[in-house]
């Protein structure tokens, strides 16, 4: 037995490229309207619920039920991702990442949006007919863990 054999030994690589633990997408996106907005801040009317009043007599008056009204104030971020791979370090890779690359841009985007919605759900909310008032608003962490989970 020859004891020089452990030098014909080899090493195999994988020709494929696995993405570690990572969120695909958003999450929350299809949780939140979307709209297009053009400048740094928009504002958006909103009506309030209400609640329908029984009637119990016959011939009585109509009940007038006010309908809340408010404007809420929202302002424009911007997130960026980006990566290069350079013709020549291409020449030397076993798997072209190009395409993982072009999905964890995706999932990072997605994370990103997750976060930008949580944080808006959870932060301070302007509204007002000047928006100049300032209105704590909380998503009920039911409503986070429901989607989350």
């Amino acid at each position: 037995m020859s004891t020089q054999i452990t030098t014909a030994f080899v090493q195999q690589f994988s020709s494929n490229i696995t993405l570690l633990s990572t969120q695909k997408g958003s999450r929350l996106r299809g949780s939140v309207d979307e709209e297009s907005v053009t400048g740094e801040k928009a504002f958006f009317d909103q009506i309030g619920s209400v609640a329908a009043v029984e009637r119990t007599t016959r011939h009585q008056d109509t009940p007038l039920v006010e309908t809340p009204h408010s404007r809420r104030m929202v302002t424009m971020s911007t997130w960026e991702w980006a990566d290069l791979i350079d013709d020549a370090d291409k020449v030397r890779l076993l798997a072209d990442p190009t395409s993982v690359y072009a999905k964890t841009a995706a999932n990072a985007m997605g994370k990103s949006i997750d976060d930008a919605i949580i944080t808006a759900a959870t932060g301070t909310a302007k509204t007002g007919k000047l928006v100049g008032r300032q209105l704590q608003c909380w998503l009920p962490i039911r409503l986070l863990m429901g989607v989350l989970t």
